[in-house]
C-alpha cells in the first residue's frame, strides 16, 4: 500500500514539474495548478518551532524530500517585529553557500503587521542591489514577473518560499500556490537575501542556520 501510494506521488510530482517547466517557457513565471501540487506538510510527533505564539511545523516536505526546520528569528523595523522567518534545509553541518546551493529548502515569512505590496517589492529590490556578486539582469525578467504575484499582507499572513533542486523556487501566499520561478540562479538570489553575507539582518540569518541559536 505505501509503494502504491509513494509511486502516486512520485508521478503526480514528475507531472508537476514538467507542467510547470513547460508553462515557463511562455510565461517566465508560472501559475501552478492547485490540484497538482503535492502537499508539503508532514504529521510528525516533533513538536513546533514556536517564537512566542508564532509556531511553525517541525518538517516540510520539499521536492520528496522530508527537511526539518534548522532555525526562526523575527524581522524587526522601526522598533516592532515586520515579520518571524523560519528556514527548512537539510540536517547537518551545512555551510551557507551548500545550503543556497542545489538542495530542498523552503522559507516561511509569518508576518505580524499589514505590509503593502509596494513597500515588499521596494525592499526586496533594494536588498538585491546590495549584492555586488550578484549580476541582477539576469534574473530581473523573473523577478519582475515574481512580484505581479505579490501581495499587500495583514497580520498572521505567510509567503512561503520552496525551492525545488534543478527546477525552480515555488511561491504560496497563505497556503495558496501563487508562481513558480525557475531557476537556481534565482534560486539562490532570492534565498541569499536572508542566508548570504549581503542578508537584510546578520542576526536574523544566524537564527536562520541553526534552531540552535534560539535556545
Amino acid at each position: 500500500m505505501k509503494k502504491t501510494e509513494t509511486l502516486k506521488t512520485n508521478i503526480l510530482l514528475t507531472i508537476w514539474g514538467l507542467s510547470l517547466l513547460l508553462t515557463y517557457v511562455y510565461t517566465g513565471c508560472s501559475i501552478p495548478d492547485q490540484n497538482s501540487i503535492p502537499t508539503e506538510i508532514i504529521h510528525t510527533n516533533d513538536p513546533p518551532l514556536c517564537i512566542g505564539t508564532t509556531c511553525f511545523d517541525a518538517v516540510r516536505l520539499v521536492d520528496q524530500t522530508p527537511v526539518p526546520i534548522r532555525g526562526a528569528g523575527r524581522y524587526i523595523t522601526f522598533g516592532t517585529p515586520l515579520y518571524t522567518a523560519a528556514l527548512y534545509a537539510p540536517a547537518g553541518d551545512l555551510s551557507t553557500e551548500e545550503i543556497l546551493g542545489a538542495i530542498p529548502k523552503c522559507l516561511i515569512l509569518h508576518f505580524h503587521r499589514p505590509f503593502s505590496k509596494n513597500e515588499f517589492i521596494d525592499t526586496l529590490e533594494s536588498q538585491f542591489s546590495l549584492n555586488t556578486d550578484l549580476n541582477k539582469s539576469t534574473i530581473q525578467d523573473r523577478l519582475d514577473r515574481m512580484y505581479l504575484s505579490l501581495k499587500t499582507t495583514q497580520k498572521g499572513d505567510r509567503y512561503e518560499f520552496s525551492f525545488y533542486p534543478n527546477a525552480g523556487t515555488l511561491l504560496r501566499f497563505n497556503g495558496i500556490q501563487k508562481c513558480f520561478i525557475a531557476g537556481d540562479d534565482f534560486g539562490a538570489a532570492l534565498f541569499g537575501l536572508w542566508l548570504s553575507s549581503d542578508c537584510f539582518d546578520h542576526l536574523l540569518r544566524d537564527q536562520l542556520m541553526n534552531a540552535a541559536s534560539l535556545e
